[in-house]
C-alpha cells in the first residue's frame, strides 16, 4: 500500500508502515527478487549510487489494487458498484493514470528511436535530485541525450511548459558534454513549438506506433 500511495524511498515508507528502514531492506529484497517491485536510479551514464535508490511496484494489477481496492474493500463491498467508482476511485484517477503515462511514454521512446532509425545503444530512465525530477531520460551512444516530460493533464500554458522543461535540460548532469535534446509527451495533441526546440508525442502518435 506504501508503494501503490506514492512512497519511494525507504525513509517514505518507514514513515508510512512503521517499520525501521533497516527492517524493510528484507521485505523490499524479497519483494525484488520475486519481480514484484524494482529498483532504479537517477541516470546519468555514470554508476549509480545506492544511497539514490528508489522503488516502484512492477506488476499493474498490484499497483491498482493496493492504490484503490485494497484500502476501500469494506466501503466497496457496501457500496454499489456505480456508487463505489464515482466516489472512491475516480476522483484520484488523474493522479494514478499520470504516473502510468510516464511508464507508457518510457516504452514508446523505444519504438520512437526505431521509427527515427536511431540504431546506437541506448539506456532509458529518470532522473531526480534534490532540486529536479525528470520523467524520462535517454541516454544515447551517438552523443545525444533525450530529455522528456510527461504531460497528462490539461496543459495551461504551452510557453511555460517549454521553459520549465528548457530548465530541466540545463540541470541534468550532462560532464561528457552531449547534445541535450527535449521532448514532450503529452495526453492531447498541442500546437508545436519549434521542431529545433523540442519534439512533441501525443498519445494517439503513441498508440500508432508498430
Amino acid at each position: 500500500m506504501a508503494l501503490a500511495g506514492g512512497a519511494l524511498t525507504n525513509g517514505d515508507m518507514a514513515k508510512v508502515t512503521g517499520i525501521e528502514d533497516r527492517a524493510l531492506f528484507y521485505y523490499l529484497n524479497t519483494l525484488v527478487e520475486l519481480g514484484y517491485i524494482i529498483k532504479h536510479y537517477p541516470l546519468t551514464g555514470e554508476k549509480s549510487n545506492p544511497k539514490q535508490v528508489r522503488y516502484k511496484l512492477h506488476d499493474p494489477l498490484l499497483r491498482f489494487w493496493f492504490r484503490f481496492i485494497y484500502p476501500n474493500m469494506s466501503a466497496i463491498y457496501q457500496m454499489e458498484e456505480k456508487a463505489a467508482f464515482l466516489n472512491l476511485i475516480k476522483p484520484h484517477l488523474d493522479a494514478y493514470f499520470g504516473k502510468c503515462f510516464e511508464t507508457l511514454c518510457r516504452e514508446a521512446l523505444s519504438r520512437l528511436y526505431q521509427k527515427e532509425a536511431v540504431t546506437c545503444a541506448y539506456e532509458l530512465g529518470e532522473y531526480w535530485d534534490k532540486s529536479t525530477q525528470i520523467d524520462l531520460v535517454g541516454i544515447r551512444q551517438d552523443g545525444i541525450i533525450d530529455i522528456c516530460e510527461c504531460k497528462w493533464g490539461n496543459i495551461a500554458s504551452i510557453p511555460k511548459l517549454m521553459n520549465a522543461l528548457d530548465d530541466k535540460k540545463s540541470k541534468y548532469p550532462n560532464k561528457a558534454n552531449r547534445t541535450i535534446h527535449g521532448r514532450l509527451f503529452v495526453h492531447s495533441k498541442i500546437k508545436a513549438p519549434s521542431a529545433d526546440r523540442v519534439k512533441v508525442h501525443s498519445l494517439s502518435e503513441i498508440y500508432q506506433l508498430e
